[in-house]
This record gives structure tokens, sequence and C-alpha cells, in this order.
């Protein structure tokens, strides 16, 4: 922006334009100024914004800008009331948002709790998602175009360079990241497709066809400021950042800041992916992505786990004492909770939670956030029944290596097992260990042996956090 800009913005404070009276400057950048203004029609406070150093080409970005927020009825996208023109100058009003840009607040805080985070982009995201229902990409998604209100909620604005969805990139926009003012804003004399510190690498290229995604990597991009208090991409000059953001890999946000979980870590290195096809396809499954990990999840209680364990165990126990009454031999009794552990596994591995879990409400995860694959989760099935496991295969190797024992000549041996007190002291010594074991639960970190075994947790959900 000019030197001479401070006193342009400055000289409208107290004017009248058209119905509305401008009270105060709340805050200009590179193409315009925003004021707070009050409605003389309806007597309310709103939001003014006008062009700076106008032009032809500036004027047909502020018009398109007005049309397409005006087309959006959502939550999270600041309202436009009205467009209008005063002595040769183009002015639009919105609803008065009282707080700050996301860019005033990182720049006061630093960096925000990654909760909060996920908070603030979901409901961005929420506002692009509605914008792409109606054919727009924004492309100059931004902290500075993020406003967040006192009472805490979040709205999208500034769609002054938004297009039509599948819209070729014009060859002169293609380059314009080569010139830039000094707000850090793209321009060109034809157009403008975006900043620099947060344009994605579809937009540099030219030429071809953009589409929602590369919203989603400038929202990528956000995120890992917001959540790290730093860029991904820096460099001396603009068109140094832009090629980083063709070429050059991302440092993984957790190196950072270590205390981000990794869930949220892989959301921000997939939203950052440098060719569309490998971001998130849609708005819905970055949301989705966003959702598991906001959900307040704690550690599952030991009598939930309990109730559920006995649920689980009941059609298996049943089973085996069938087996045991039918084959007095014992030979299918192992098999049984083979099966168990497999079943198990399929539930945990699919639906991630045995029938068990889903009755009380709890579930498994493993280190990730996500549904333990089915290796894992066989691994915590055969550690969570090692002991009636282990009971069956020595109850079925006591009972064969009697039966030689006591084989008579005729090769007809006795019609039992003969187990004796020793051996049903063992098989007793193992249950009581078992459940000994199954206490573990009841720890701080509530993680039992099954638990360590197979890297997972039991969780329940309490809601978004």
């Amino acid at each position: 922006m000019a030197d001479t800009a401070p006193a342009t913005v400055d000289s409208m404070l107290g004017r009248t334009v058209g119905h509305f009276r401008i009270d105060a400057l709340l805050g200009y950048g590179g193409m315009g100024a925003v004021y707070r203004a009050w409605d003389l029609s309806l007597e309310r406070p709103v939001a003014l914004k006008t062009v700076l150093f106008e032009s032809e080409h500036t004027r047909a970005l502020f018009v398109r800008e007005a049309r397409a927020q005006a087309k959006l009825r959502h939550p999270n996208v600041v309202p436009v009331h009205f467009i209008g023109e005063h002595e040769g100058h183009t002015y639009l009003v919105m609803e008065l948002v009282e707080g700050e840009s996301l860019a005033a607040k990182l720049e006061r805080e630093g960096r925000l709790p990654e909760a909060r985070a996920l908070e603030i982009v979901d409901a961005v995201a929420a506002a692009l998602e509605s914008a792409h229902g109606q054919g727009l990409i924004h492309r100059d998604v931004k902290p500075s175009n993020v406003l967040v209100e006192n009472a805490g909620r979040v709205l999208l604005a500034d769609f002054g360079l938004a297009k039509g969805v599948g819209a070729p990139i014009p060859v002169e926009e293609a380059g314009a990241h080569r010139a830039v003012d000094k707000s850090g804003i793209v321009t060109h004399t034809k157009g403008t497709v975006g900043t620099p510190a947060y344009i994605a690498p579809e937009l540099t290229a030219g030429g071809g066809e953009i589409d929602h995604r590369a919203d989603i990597y400038s929202l990528g991009v956000t995120l890992y400021e917001v959540v790290t208090g730093t860029r991904p991409f820096s460099g001396p000059t603009n068109s140094r950042v832009a090629a980083a953001h063709e070429r050059a890999p991302v440092i993984a946000p957790r190196i950072i800041e270590p205390k981000l979980s990794e869930a949220t870590e892989a959301v921000i290195l997939r939203m950052l992916a440098k060719t569309p096809a490998e971001r998130f396809p849609t708005y819905a499954d970055l949301r989705r992505a966003i959702a598991d990990i906001r959900v307040q999840r704690v550690p599952a209680a030991f009598l939930s786990r309990a109730g559920a364990f006995l649920i689980d165990l009941t059609p298996f126990a049943i089973l085996n004492s069938v087996l045991l009454w039918s084959f007095p031999r014992g030979e299918s009794r192992p098999l049984v909770w083979l099966l168990a552990a497999a079943v198990y596994a399929w539930f945990e591995s699919r639906k991630g939670a045995t029938w068990g879990k889903r009755l009380v409400g709890i579930h498994t995860i493993n280190e990730l956030g996500r549904r333990p694959t089915f290796s894992r989760a066989f691994v915590r099935g055969l550690v969570k029944l090692w002991a009636p496991l282990a009971g069956a295969v020595l109850d079925l190797v006591l009972y064969h290596g009697g039966t030689v024992l006591s084989m008579q000549v005729n090769g007809v041996g006795p019609s039992t097992p003969p187990r004796g007190g020793q051996t049903s002291a063992i098989v007793t010594a193992l249950w009581v260990i078992w459940i000994v074991l199954m206490f573990l639960a009841l720890r701080k970190d509530r993680l039992t042996l099954h638990d360590r075994a197979a890297k997972t947790r039991v969780l329940v959900d309490l809601g978004a956090a």
C-alpha cells in the first residue's frame, strides 16, 4: 500500500456515504479499508468497506466480491447487505463482526491450542463447503480473511478473488506471483490469484483448471500456522515462497510443536499435499477427519469395559461348555478361543468395537486415533484371552499325556481325562492371574496387558471438545 494510504483512509472518517455514517476505522489493506459505520436507515451498526486507489480492475474485483459473498447464506460467512457508489467510489456494507481477524489473534497469542484451532478451521471449512455448493472457489483463504467474534463465532470474509469451479486460470494470473504489493497480496494488471504464503501450487502453475482443493490447501497452510505459530514456507521473495509451495517438502508440524497430536499432523500434511488428488477429495471428508479428532475421548471406565467383555465372552463360553460336554477329549476347545480372538479382531478392525463395546458405548482405537488393523486387533484378542486359551491347551496336553500313560495293551484308553488336583490348581491359578491382570484397567492410564501389547486404547466419546 502506498505511503499516502493512511491519509486517504482517515479522510473518510465522519463522512456520510449514502445512508451510512462512517464512525471509525477498523483496518485497511492493499485494496480497501473497512470502517465501523452506522446505518441511518435501519439504525444499526455495520461494517463498510471501500476501495483504495480505485481502477477498473479493482472496482471489478470489488463488485465480484460483493456479489459472490451475497450469494451465500451461511452462519460462517459474513453477510453482505448492500453495494453502492458514492462520489465515484464503490463501497459495500456487511454485518459488523465484533471481534478480530485470526491474523490479529495469532499476532497477539503466537499460536492457539489444538482444540480451538480445529474448531476454527472446521468452521472455515463449513463456509467453504457452502461456497463450493454455490459453484465458488475462494482462492484467498488466510488468517486475515477469517474473523473471530468476541463470542467465539468464526466467519469467512473477502470473496474478492472468488471464481467459478473448474474455470481455467488465465495465463496472466498464473505468473502474477512475481508482482506483489506491500500487503503481500498477489496482484497483476489483469488479475489476482492469492497470497504467496498461502497459495496452492496449482495456482502458480497456470493454464489449467482449479477446484475447491486449492482452498483446502490454503486452509491447511492456515491450520499449520495456527497450531505451530509459523508458516510452512518462507523465503526472501514472494516468488521464492510460491516456488516452495510447488517443490519444497513440508516440515512436519510436530517437529515445531511436539505436543500436537499425530492425528492433527496427518490431517495437515494431507491438506498440504502438492497435488490436488492427494488432498481430501471433499470438504465433507476433511470435516469428518477433523470431527474424529475433536471428539472428546476419555479412557473407558472399568465397569464399562468389564460389562462389554462379559457380553463378548458369553457366546464363546457357552460354545466352550457345549463342546466340552459333547467332546470330552477337548481337541476343539483351543479353537473356540482362537475363533473368539478372530471374531473380536474382525469387529474392532471393521467397526471399531465388538458388539459388547457397542452396547455400552465404548470403542477401540490405535495410537493414531483410528480403528486398529485386523492383525493388531487379533494380537489384542489373543492376549486378552490368553488364560482361557492356555487353560484349554494345557487341559488338552494333560489329557492326551494321561491317556498315553494309562493306555492298555489292546489300545483302548480311558474314556475321560485323568485330571488331578495339580492340573486343576494350575488352571485355577491361570484364571486368577488373568482376572487380576484385568484389574489393570483400574489404573490411572486404564491400560490392560492386551492394550499395551497391541498399542490400543479403549475410549468413550463424550462429544466435541
